[in-house]
């Protein structure tokens, strides 16, 4: 017999994993390496696409670290099937949004990209690792979003 995974809300809280490190971390520094191996660029577009790079590291790095004003360090789905998540706030009072879920989120057996916008129009990105959540919550969440949202 077959647990039913909408029976209940889904309440998953985002965290720092390693898996979500690692997926900012190579291609970074992959993108390094392949700029200064290149030969045939100047020093000056070596040295400028050096930092494009390094600051888009350290702004996707801050996001997965949760410290960003857009940052989402919950979501939840209810039992009536609608979405929410709480956004990153420094007065420890994460700020609920009602949200939907948009068709560009991706699943796969790796990882989940969970795209949505609110009434305002404002985008949130969440990416969802198996290492991030529990395994339970993980299959659950991926069972909901393949069934439902994404095909």
């Amino acid at each position: 017999m077959a647990i039913n995974p909408f029976i209940k809300v889904l309440f998953l809280p985002v965290t720092a994993s390693l898996q979500k490190r690692l997926i900012i971390i190579i291609p970074h520094l992959f993108g390094l390496v392949m700029v200064v191996s290149i030969y045939v660029f100047p020093l000056w577009l070596k040295f400028a696409l050096c930092l494009l790079i390094i600051a888009s590291y350290y702004y996707h790095f801050l996001h997965i670290l949760l410290k960003l004003k857009k940052s989402v360090v919950i979501v939840e789905q209810d039992t009536s099937k609608n979405w929410s998540v709480s956004l990153f706030n420094n007065d420890h009072e994460n700020i609920k949004i009602r949200v939907t879920l948009l068709p560009s989120s991706y699943i796969s057996k790796l990882f989940i990209v969970l795209n949505f916008v609110d009434i305002n129009g404002s985008h949130y990105s969440v990416l969802m690792t198996p290492d991030s959540i529990s395994r339970i919550n993980y299959k659950h969440l991926y069972i909901r979003l393949k069934s439902t949202y994404i095909k």
